[in-house]
């Protein structure tokens, strides 16, 4: 079976420019030109668009046991998975947020030139993002009397 996950790089380029934006708007009583060094402006697009490269060449080394296709298409990028018959779609929606939220922390701790290869968060995102594509769905089984019951296996 495969599951289809879609992110927006402008979503993400305004995501990441939103939270450097605020960090050095909270940090502007140090010193008045904060803002214009933390925050991303129109120059540094050659910049994010390599930090966003980097970004998909990482998920795709991560997802590598799943992975079907991951194609750029203007804007969208598109991860194809080929995940488990009995893999729970519902999910889907949850891994598609934990793909954005991968691509936007991780372009945020490379702008901040974290000294960390990938920061805490990244990690339970991609540690999710694991344990969901080999969760299997419970399934419904009758026992002797007829009766349902839920089995884990």
């Amino acid at each position: 079976m495969e599951i289809v996950l879609n992110v927006n790089k402008i979503d993400v380029y305004k995501e990441v420019d939103k939270t450097t934006s605020y960090t050095g708007a909270k940090m502007i009583d140090a010193n008045e030109a904060v803002l214009d060094r933390i925050g991303t402006v129109d120059e540094d697009q050659e910049l994010l668009e390599r930090f966003w490269n980097e970004s998909r060449a990482e998920i795709a080394q991560n997802m590598i046991g799943t992975l079907q296709s991951e194609v750029m298409s203007g804007e969208q990028y598109t991860l194809t998975l080929n995940v488990s018959a009995s893999f729970d779609k519902a999910l889907q929606p949850s891994m598609q947020i934990s793909l954005f939220s991968y691509f936007v922390q991780n372009i945020i701790a490379k702008w901040f030139v974290l000294p960390i290869k990938m920061s805490p968060v990244n990690m339970l995102i991609m540690r999710g993002h694991s344990s969901m594509m080999y969760a299997k769905k419970s399934f419904l089984r009758r026992n002797r009397q007829g009766r349902s019951m839920f089995n884990h296996f």
